[in-house]
C-alpha cells in the first residue's frame, strides 16, 4: 500500500520542481527587465544591466539554478 502513495509523492515532487523552476526563470526574466530599464536611466556612471543586478544581490544572469 505504501509504493502507490510513494509514487504519487514523487510525481507531485516533479510538478512542484518543474513549477518552481518556471517561476525562477520568470522572475529572473523580469529582474533582467528591471536592470535593462534601470541601467537605460543610469547615464553617468555608465552602469551595465549585470551591474545593476550585483548590486541588488540578484543572479538573474545565471545560467541555471542549482537550488531547488
Amino acid at each position: 500500500m505504501a509504493d502507490p502513495i510513494r509514487t504519487v509523492l514523487v510525481e507531485q515532487k516533479l510538478i512542484y520542481e518543474e513549477r518552481i523552476a518556471e517561476l525562477r526563470k520568470e522572475r529572473d526574466e523580469a529582474r533582467r527587465e528591471v536592470c535593462e530599464m534601470r541601467s537605460e536611466e543610469l547615464v553617468d556612471p555608465i552602469t551595465s544591466p549585470e551591474q545593476i543586478a550585483q548590486q541588488r544581490g540578484w543572479d538573474c544572469y545565471k545560467e541555471t539554478h542549482n537550488d531547488i
